[in-house]
């Protein structure tokens, strides 16, 4: 039963429409940043993640929830409402992305005219197709396992000048990876094989 909803969350919630639109519940991950060296590291969440790419690789994504909690400073979290970020795909492939971005964060929670503008270079990877609706025109993909990496430039009116790298996978994987797929009730897991 726990194997039947974790396949019906990864069909429901990981929905991606290549060359056109994509709907995922976001990103969880950790990163490094700093302004000469590293000052320190920081966890992330990206949630409800909206896309949009052309058949020419620009794209467009927008999130309405960003937390970030870093590991040093007296400000160490920021929540951001508005999320915007355009992108350029080299590669142009449904499974992968690879490029240039440009992103700004804007109204924190409790510091309204917080902004954070972010520059560099993503990397992402799908994996373990699921499902292709074969419609080439409006192409509809079920991925169940997705990774980013991102590094760059950033400034924001809260540290100012600094760099950043940082490293996640799709919130479902996420959890599945750190303790919903780990419990296996006494049964061996080459025992079951699900198709």
């Amino acid at each position: 039963m726990k194997r039947t909803i974790i396949i019906l969350l990864f069909l429901i919630i990981s929905i991606k429409a290549y060359s056109q639109w994509g709907i995922n519940w976001g990103i969880l991950g950790v990163g490094l940043s700093g302004t000469k060296l590293p000052d320190g590291g920081y966890v992330y969440i990206q949630a409800l993640d909206f896309s949009y790419q052309t058949n020419s690789g620009l794209g467009f994504a927008a999130s309405p929830l960003d937390v970030y909690h870093y590991f040093y400073g007296k400000e160490n979290n920021t929540i951001t409402f508005v999320n915007i970020s355009s992108y350029f795909d080299f590669v142009k492939d449904e499974s992968l992305l690879f490029g240039p971005f440009a992103k700004i964060r804007t109204v924190d929670y409790n510091k309204l005219d917080f902004l954070e503008f972010r520059a560099g270079i993503k990397f992402s990877i799908n994996l373990s197709e699921i499902f292709d609706s074969g419609n080439e025109t409006g192409r509809l993909v079920f991925k169940n396992f997705s990774l980013m990496i991102e590094a760059g430039y950033n400034y924001n009116n809260k540290i100012q000048h600094g760099y950043y790298a940082h490293i996640g996978m799709d919130i479902i994987s996420a959890l599945f990876l750190i303790g919903i797929g780990t419990g296996t009730s006494g049964e061996n897991p080459q025992d079951k094989r699900s198709f």
